[in-house]
């Protein structure tokens, strides 16, 4: 599970992990859901995919280079930078910032609000609290 530390948001695909098509959204949900699991696939230097146990499809940027980047699913393909992450721990274990490769932008749920549905976004990594996730029970 990846969890946001400031809203305890959790990421999961769209319809929860029953849908493995590609560019499917990915969102911060705020309750436990199917589709919550995530497995870290190590890439060398740092650097990871992230696969949902439910769809095998990876974590990826829609619209690379567009004014608002979303996070979505597609097919695994180790050699697309825009499925590559790199995960940066800040303070220990305050949490840590999930940054695409190729944008350099980190993941953030684009309305941290406790208890609200919202999409998976990116935006310039700076530490702060709502880029923060925790990673448990991968």
């Amino acid at each position: 599970m990846i969890e946001n530390v400031s809203s305890g948001h959790r990421l999961v695909p769209h319809d929860y992990g029953n849908n493995n098509s590609n560019e499917i959204q990915v969102w911060a949900v705020p309750q436990q859901t199917s589709g919550r699991h995530w497995n870290i696939l190590p890439q060398g230097g740092n650097r990871y995919m992230i696969q949902n146990q439910d769809t095998k499809k990876c974590m990826a940027v829609s619209d690379v280079g567009a004014h608002f980047n979303r996070v979505v699913q597609r097919t695994c393909n180790h050699r697309a930078d825009d499925q590559v992450w790199w995960i940066e721990s800040e303070d220990g274990s305050r949490g840590s910032m999930i940054i695409n490769t190729s944008t350099r932008e980190a993941i953030v749920p684009f309305n941290s609000q406790p208890g609200t549905l919202s999409w998976a976004v990116l935006e310039d990594p700076t530490g702060v609290d709502t880029q923060l996730w925790r990673f448990s029970g991968l």
